[in-house]
């Protein structure tokens, strides 16, 4: 298992770095070729500028999700009360 882990990282780390780089060479020495009608340097900026802006809203939305479908909070009454029933259970296991 220890062996398969490191196989896998091991290609994550290529692949990070083979798209790095594909990245950095296409940003700055771009083909002459157009994408959408678009330069492949502008096209690439704004594939990036659309990915970042979906990834923050999906974290803002997934924050926004998780604090609407969370449980409100017991109030300290209903924990002592909760507190009281056990110790009274107990007493009575241990009689």
């Amino acid at each position: 298992m220890v062996f398969r882990a490191k196989v896998i990282g091991a290609v994550m780390l290529v692949v990070a770095i083979i798209v790095t780089i594909l990245y950095v060479w296409l940003m700055f020495c771009p083909p002459d070729i157009e994408v959408f009608g678009m330069s492949v340097d502008y096209f690439l900026l704004k594939l990036t500028a659309v990915v970042a802006v979906a990834v923050v809203m999906g974290l803002i939305g997934w924050i926004g999700y998780t604090l609407v479908t969370v449980p409100e909070p017991k109030t300290v009454e209903e924990i002592e009360k909760l507190i009281e029933e056990r110790e009274k259970e107990k007493s009575k296991a241990n009689e």
